[in-house]
């Protein structure tokens, strides 16, 4: 009789800090002494929903230039981990570590938990925004994979820095929304977000606040201004419409009952793509072949969205679909995919036709993903979208800075008013 295990046994990793790591019920990070086995072991945990070749596990691993025998060095790395790990870890066709779907990795745990508090402070649920922002930056602050050196670590170490200043965000606007005593927690948050990034501006908006709520609204006047020089000193512009209508609600003796919220609205870029004619595809080519193809595939987009500062919300299918926070990163993204398929087909002979869609506007954070007429839009954009197209709305061309060709007004489906879209040429 097969027994579930229980949670004394479940998987857990952590690597920022000192590694730990216990799969199967056994701890295998004693076993890894070796940096490089570390990272390798690291790189696979984080990369686990992907079928990986050894290719690209050199060209990931190591800096350029690679050393001679990186091929050689990996397998040696790969072999002491599946003495370790067994039939947890294929390493033919492709290498892939399998672990439970419940399993605990601490990045990851880090990412979904500030994803939680940033859905929640705009509907002002501070009982879980709190506790949530916290365990983001317990993790965010810890160093990731100390002594580790490689364009991948340097990578994540960023993602986690960005973790670490969206927690302190959701803190310092918890902390408002709480009041009383917390609001020292706002201000301490507020500076520790100016320290690590001093022309951020909503660092600035909370120490503001902060100040302001304490009764010193002179003290949050001086910290506009001394914003206001060294962002006119270092850029050459002002500060933002809405840092300026704060310093003015100060100024006019408001501001003391203000909280950070806003609201619950937030400006980002939606992009879904599809693989076209799939179920035709799959007809042809059989059940084993579509499964490497779109192993294939998702591994291409998940790296494209990640090294253009974007995020995997959420997989239908053959489609996926991500978030930017800026418009021209979801436009290089698509450009970028469409040009990289077009060069698979040239050097292999086939690579499937995909379709995107790009539409930026507001939309609401819910429980860590993003809701709204914005995401609803951007779907249906990628759905006229035809095989090998990126079709994006106008208003987030011109944010982007991108030329459309073939601007029209296309009618969707479950929207009354017809959109202006274009397509993106991405093949020159």
């Amino acid at each position: 009789m097969v027994h579930d295990r229980d949670d004394s046994q479940a998987d857990r990793i952590q690597l920022c800090g000192r590694l730990v790591a216990s799969v199967g019920g056994r701890r295998i990070d004693e076993a890894l002494p070796r940096s490089e086995d570390r990272s390798v072991f690291a790189y696979l945990v984080l990369n686990r929903l992907s079928p990986l070749d050894r290719g690209a596990l050199v060209h990931a691993l190591w800096p350029e230039p690679a050393p001679a025998d990186a091929g050689a060095q990996l397998d040696r790395h790969l072999r002491r981990l599946r003495r370790l790990m067994g039939e947890h870890l294929e390493l033919r066709p492709y290498v892939q570590l399998r672990l439970r779907p419940d399993t605990f990795v601490d990045v990851e745990a880090a990412a979904e938990a500030v994803h939680r508090a940033e859905a929640a402070v705009p509907r002002a649920e501070w009982v879980t925004s709190w506790p949530a922002a916290r365990v983001a930056l317990h993790t965010a602050r810890r160093p990731f994979l100390p002594g580790g050196h490689a364009p991948w670590i340097d990578a994540q170490r960023r993602r986690l820095r960005d973790i670490e200043l969206r927690a302190l965000e959701c803190i310092a606007a918890t902390s408002l929304g709480l009041g009383g005593n917390e609001l020292l927690s706002a201000e301490r948050s507020a500076r520790a977000i100016i320290e690590r990034e001093p022309l951020r501006e909503g660092g600035h908006r909370y120490l503001m606040l902060a100040l302001s709520r304490r009764g010193s609204p002179a003290e949050a006047l001086q910290a506009y201004a001394a914003f206001a020089r060294r962002l006119e000193a270092e850029v050459g512009i002002l500060p933002s419409v809405e840092t300026r209508a704060l310093r003015d609600q100060i100024a006019q003796g408001g501001g003391s009952d203000t909280t950070a919220r806003g609201t619950a609205d937030v400006t980002r870029t939606f992009m879904f793509t599809d693989i076209c004619d799939s179920t035709a595809l799959l007809s042809t080519i059989g059940d084993r072949a579509w499964r490497h193809l779109l192993e294939w595939h998702d591994r291409l987009v998940d790296q494209l969205i990640a090294q253009h500062r974007g995020e995997v919300m959420d997989r239908a299918g053959d489609g996926v679909f991500a978030v930017f926070d800026q418009p021209a990163d979801a436009v290089r993204c698509a450009v970028t995919l469409q040009q990289r398929l077009a060069a698979h087909r040239i050097e292999h002979g086939f690579a499937p036709s995909v379709r995107i869609g790009l539409h930026a506007d507001q939309a609401v954070p819910t429980r860590g993903k993003y809701a709204g007429r914005a995401v609803h839009l951007a779907a249906r954009v990628a759905g006229a979208a035809g095989p090998g197209e990126i079709l994006v709305t106008a208003p987030t061309a011109a944010a982007a800075g991108a030329i459309l060709q073939q601007r029209r007004h296309a009618a969707l489906k479950g929207l009354a008013d017809p959109v202006e879209v274009g397509a993106l040429h991405w093949d020159r």
